[in-house]
This record gives structure tokens, sequence and C-alpha cells, in this order.
């Protein structure tokens, strides 16, 4: 899910897996770990977009991240798919 900071941002939902901050990229259609700072919603705010593809429309402005909770048992098992099917809301 993407909706936009107050700045024109994207903010993509973030789920906490106890090392790594994880969010689900529609436009790579993969999962993107990054370093979760303190942990849980003390490390809301922006990242740099770890996007691989090219025309990423998160390149210029990366995004903000807002952590929802603890990633479920689900959510990773499919990170550690090599097709992930990401989360769909």
């Amino acid at each position: 899910m993407t909706v936009e900071a107050s700045d024109n941002r994207p903010v993509l939902l973030a789920y906490d897996t106890g090392t790594h901050a994880i969010i689900w990229c529609t436009h790579c259609r993969c999962w993107h770990a990054h370093g979760r700072g303190r942990g849980g919603s003390d490390s809301d705010g922006h990242r740099v977009a770890h996007c691989h593809r090219p025309n990423s429309p998160y390149d210029r402005s990366g995004y903000v991240l807002r952590f929802i909770g603890p990633a479920t048992a689900e959510l990773l098992q499919d990170l550690k798919r090599r097709k992930p099917k990401g989360i769909h809301t």
C-alpha cells in the first residue's frame, strides 16, 4: 500500500522482522529490507529506495516507512520465496 506523506513522498507500510524493516515494493514486485534503527514506530521515516528496476518511481524521492507491526510468519515465509507474492491490499 502506498500513500503520500505531507511532503508528497510515498509512504510504504513496513513490518518489523526483529532485525530489519521490510516493505513490499509494488514497482519491483519484491521485498526490500532496511535497517530498523530502534525498531517499531521509532524507526518510521524516510529511506533511500532499494529498487533494482530501471525507472523506479522511488529513485528520486525515496520513500517513507510507516511501521504497522511485526512481520507475521506468513510474511517471513514469503520473504524467503524465490518469487514472492507480496501483500495485496
